[in-house]
C-alpha cells in the first residue's frame, strides 16, 4: 500500500528536484523597491502541465485590473543562465545575458518578447540594481504596464516547485495551483511534442507535483483550483477566486476566448482555449487511454486521486496481473524519448541547452522507491 508522505520527505525531494537551478545566486529583494502597488503582489498560476494552466491564465487576463504575462520559465531557464552570466554587474554582463534569453525555449512564445525584455533591461540599468531576481520583478511589472493594469502575474507551471523562492523574491505574492485528474494529465501530455507519451512518467510528475505542494495548503497566499469545478462552474469558481485574489469578479472574464489570440503565440497545443470555457474535455481521457494506462496512472496515484475526489475506475484481474510487463513498456517508452531529447541537444538548436536536466526529477523519484517507501 501507499502511504503519504511526512513533511520532511517532501521537503527533501522538492530540494532534490529543485537542485540544478542555482538558487545560490539569488540575493533576497530589496522590498522598499518593490514592482508592485504597495500591500499588493503578483499572481502565480501554477500546476502540472496540461492542467488548465493556460485556460485559467487566460481567465485572469480577461480581468481589467490583472495582466498574465504567460510562461517566463525564470527558475528552469532563466537562471539557467548564470552558468555562462553568473553576474549582470556591467552593461557587457546584461548585454550577454540578453543574447542568453533570446536563446531559451520559452522566449518564442513569450507575447511581447523583444519589446518587454528591452524594457526590462533598459529599467535594470537605470535603478542600477542588476540582479536576476530584480529581472524578474521588473519584467512582470512591464508586462503589466503594457497590458495597462495594476496587478501583474506569471505562468509558468513549473514554478509549483519554486514556490519557497517565488514568495521570497515576491513576499506578497499570491498562489493559484491548479489540479486535474492525472487521468487527464497523462493522456493530454502523451499527446505533446515537447513531452513523453508514456503515461508512467507523466503519472509520476503530477503525484510528486501534489505532494510536493501540499505543505502550503494552510498558507493564507496560496490556493488550490480543481479543473473540473472551473470548466463546470466557471462563474461560481472564478468568484471565489476573485475573493482570493482581492479584486472585484467581472462577468467579462468569462470572454477570455475573444482576447485569447493576445497571448497565445505559435502555440498549437492551446487551441482549444480558442472557444469558450467547455466541460467536454473533463472525462476525454477515457476514449484517449487503455485501460491498462488508466490502470498504471491509478497505481501510481491512486491515494492522492482519493484526496481530490476522483474515482478509480474498476479495473480487470487480467490487467492487474499484466502490470509488470505494462511498466516495462512504458519504461521503454519513456526512454526512447529521452534518446530523442539526446539527438535534439546534439542539433545547433541553441535553445536545447537552457532545458533543466531530468536527472535531478528522477533522483527525487528513485530517492522516493528506495529511501522513503514509496510504494508502502
Amino acid at each position: 500500500m501507499f502511504r503519504r508522505f511526512t513533511g520532511r520527505t517532501v521537503e527533501r525531494m522538492q530540494k532534490s528536484i529543485a537542485c540544478n537551478t542555482h538558487m545560490e545566486y539569488l540575493q533576497p529583494p530589496n522590498n522598499d523597491n518593490n514592482c508592485c502597488r504597495p500591500g499588493r503582489g503578483p499572481i502565480f498560476v501554477v500546476g502540472t502541465p496540461r492542467s488548465g494552466t493556460t485556460l485559467l491564465a487566460l481567465l485572469l487576463n480577461a480581468h481589467s485590473d490583472i495582466a498574465i504575462m504567460g510562461e517566463l520559465h525564470f527558475f528552469d531557464q532563466i537562471l539557467r543562465i548564470q552558468k555562462w552570466v553568473p553576474s549582470l554587474a556591467t552593461d557587457a554582463d546584461l548585454d550577454n545575458f540578453s543574447s542568453h534569453i533570446r536563446r531559451t525555449y520559452a522566449f518564442q512564445f513569450l507575447p511581447y518578447g523583444e519589446d518587454l525584455l528591452s524594457a526590462t533591461l533598459q529599467r535594470l540599468r537605470r535603478d542600477g540594481e542588476t540582479t536576476y531576481e530584480r529581472f524578474y520583478q521588473y519584467a512582470l511589472d512591464e508586462f503589466a504596464r503594457r497590458e495597462r493594469v495594476w496587478v501583474p502575474g506569471e505562468k509558468s507551471p513549473s514554478n509549483l516547485r519554486y514556490i519557497d523562492h517565488i514568495m521570497r523574491i515576491f513576499p506578497n505574492a499570491k498562489i493559484v495551483h491548479i489540479v486535474r485528474d492525472p487521468r487527464a494529465v497523462a493522456a493530454s501530455l502523451s499527446r505533446m511534442p515537447w513531452a513523453s507519451f508514456g503515461v508512467l512518467v507523466n503519472a509520476l510528475k503530477w503525484k510528486l507535483d501534489i505532494l510536493g505542494t501540499r505543505q502550503y495548503r494552510d498558507c493564507h497566499t496560496y490556493r488550490e483550483i480543481q479543473y473540473e469545478e472551473l470548466v463546470s462552474q466557471p462563474r461560481s469558481s472564478l468568484k471565489k477566486l476573485c475573493e482570493f485574489l482581492e479584486v472585484p469578479y467581472a462577468d467579462k472574464m468569462l470572454e477570455y476566448h475573444k482576447t485569447q489570440a493576445a497571448y497565445i503565440k505559435s502555440e498549437p497545443w492551446k487551441d482549444g482555449t480558442r472557444q469558450p470555457i467547455s466541460k467536454t474535455n473533463v472525462a476525454a481521457w477515457r476514449q484517449q487511454l487503455s485501460v491498462t494506462q488508466i490502470h498504471m496512472i491509478q497505481f501510481v496515484t491512486r491515494h492522492q486521486m482519493n484526496d481530490y475526489g476522483y474515482d478509480p475506475v474498476e479495473i480487470p484481474a487480467r490487467t492487474k496481473i499484466a502490470l509488470p510487463f505494462s511498466l516495462f513498456v512504458e519504461i521503454l517508452r519513456y526512454l526512447s524519448f529521452k534518446v530523442k531529447q539526446r539527438q535534439l541537444r546534439a542539433t545547433d538548436n541553441p535553445s536545447v541547452q537552457y532545458f533543466g536536466e531530468s536527472r535531478t526529477l528522477w533522483i527525487g523519484v528513485l530517492r522516493a522507491l528506495f529511501r522513503f517507501h514509496f510504494w508502502q
